[in-house]
């Protein structure tokens, strides 16, 4: 195919490729060479894609057991400090305000830290029924005036984590003090 090529100064010069002496058959089997290397580039850039997702799930996912790990091994701190304001002796109470401030202070920045860190706190449920997948009851009382597996109490409780996917995933269920209908006061 004829094609105009520039020269300096101004002038045009028409070139004409010179006709190779490969047979079609040569150029048809070219041909198909350079497509099957084309395939095999695209399957090989599928195949590396996919590679690189599964790749980037599995760290998305040993970074989320790596935070329920380090977050687990926290829960024990913060049910101390829980329990202690809780339990606050009267003594300390009437007389000083200022460790229960404290006391309240370190447990909220704690509290927040797990928090901004995806870890969820187990409370009770508006209607206090109890639920296995997120409690564990660990004693009952006898109250006929409610319905069998209401929630009384609280004893400790449960955590779940929220990972960066909005998945939840139990870190450890609440337990709690249920109500029985059944048996003798």
């Amino acid at each position: 195919m004829p094609f105009l090529r520039w020269r300096w100064p101004h002038t045009f010069q028409l070139q004409i490729p010179q006709r190779s002496s490969v047979s079609d058959q040569q150029l048809d089997a070219e041909r198909a060479k350079t497509r099957a290397a084309l395939e095999e580039l695209h399957r090989v850039t599928r195949e590396f894609e996919e590679y690189k997702r599964r790749a980037e799930k599995r760290l998305a996912s040993a970074q989320t057991q790596g935070m329920m790990a380090a977050c687990a091994k926290m829960l024990s701190g913060i049910d101390d400090m829980t329990r202690a304001f809780e339990i606050v002796p009267e003594v300390l109470s009437e007389s000083d305000d200022s460790w229960r401030r404290g006391m309240y202070l370190a447990t909220s920045v704690f509290a927040q830290s797990l928090r901004s860190l995806g870890m969820i706190r187990i409370g009770l449920p508006p209607d206090r029924t109890f639920h296995p997948d997120r409690f564990h009851a660990i004693a009952v009382e006898y109250r006929p005036d409610l319905p069998e597996g209401t929630i009384l109490k609280i004893i400790q409780y449960g955590y779940l984590f929220r990972s960066t996917d909005g998945t939840e995933r139990l870190i450890r269920p609440a337990q709690v003090l249920v109500s029985t209908s059944t048996g003798p006061p």
